[in-house]
């Protein structure tokens, strides 16, 4: 098997779900040390979701009366790369029926269809804002990471957070938002709980409230979740049409240097281009 094969096998079974332990310490690798297999990476993960967005358009074009479309393509894909790892070590053993896709014939196909509906887009979805737009292509849910919650709280404490955990996992939010505030009443100072609370704030549509808790998280720098509230924060301004103050957390992602170093730029960028 030739390189080229192997890097599209490899993407081909990580857009699937499909890669093994040892295909998973090789993806790694390979997206670490490797621009090109990067850029194919994220290339695929677009095309993929281009080509999701082309049937959701339809069928919605179908259902509502060509009422309330919204394009999501794959910008900020970047921050899912974690997650689909996890998942696909899980799923390694299911039987693979997915065909071989390859990235060039994915392009073309999702270009043509793009250029075929955007138009379509641009005059039905004129009430979606294009800070909202933005925030729906980079806005990603955080995955749960239950070994990240403080191990030596009582044995009561740590129900609570493992009652949460399955909520939230269940997308309960209203009853994770109850639980945390339980935590917080004996833990009022536990920034991951604040964190957890603005995420279930976010995915309730209720930001005001999001930026108040992930502001908490902000206020200790030393926190284990600061770098994940900043870029959560920035997308909750960005849902609320507040660029400038987005902008702003963008920057100073962006100096940190660290793992949403690079969505930061690109969604700056997408703003300066696109944003109200």
């Amino acid at each position: 098997m030739n390189e080229a094969y192997d890097n599209e096998d490899l993407i081909d079974k990580f857009i699937h779900d499909r890669l093994d332990e040892h295909e998973c310490r090789k993806f790694k690798e390979k997206f670490k040390n490797d621009p090109v297999f990067q850029d194919d990476v994220f290339q695929q993960m677009k095309v993929m979701a281009a080509l999701k967005t082309v049937k959701e358009l339809q069928d919605k074009v179908f259902e509502s009366d060509m009422e309330h479309l919204s394009i999501k393509n794959g910008n900020g894909q970047h921050a899912a790369i974690e997650y689909k790892l996890k998942k696909s070590i899980t799923n390694s053993q299911e039987k693979n029926t997915s065909n071989k896709l390859r990235i060039r014939v994915f392009l073309a196909a999702a270009s043509v269809s793009i250029i075929s509906l955007v138009g379509i887009w641009l005059l039905i979805d004129g009430q979606k804002s294009n800070h909202e737009v933005l925030y729906a292509n980079y806005y990603k849910p955080f995955l749960v990471e239950q070994t990240r919650y403080i191990q030596d709280s009582s044995e009561q404490i740590n129900y609570l957070w493992k009652t949460f955990f399955n909520l939230y996992a269940n997308k309960n939010y209203s009853e994770g938002v109850n639980k945390l505030n339980e935590i917080l009443l004996f833990e009022p100072d536990n920034d991951i709980a604040y964190f957890y609370l603005g995420q279930c704030f976010l995915n309730k549509n209720e930001p005001s409230k999001a930026v108040s808790a992930l502001s908490k998280v902000m206020g200790n720098i030393e926190s284990v979740y600061y770098n994940d509230a900043i870029w959560y924060l920035s997308l909750v301004y960005l849902k609320m049409g507040n660029t400038s103050e987005c902008e702003k957390l963008l920057n100073e992602i962006i100096a940190m240097q660290g793992f949403y170093a690079e969505m930061a730029i690109n969604l700056k960028n997408d703003i300066k281009e696109h944003g109200n």
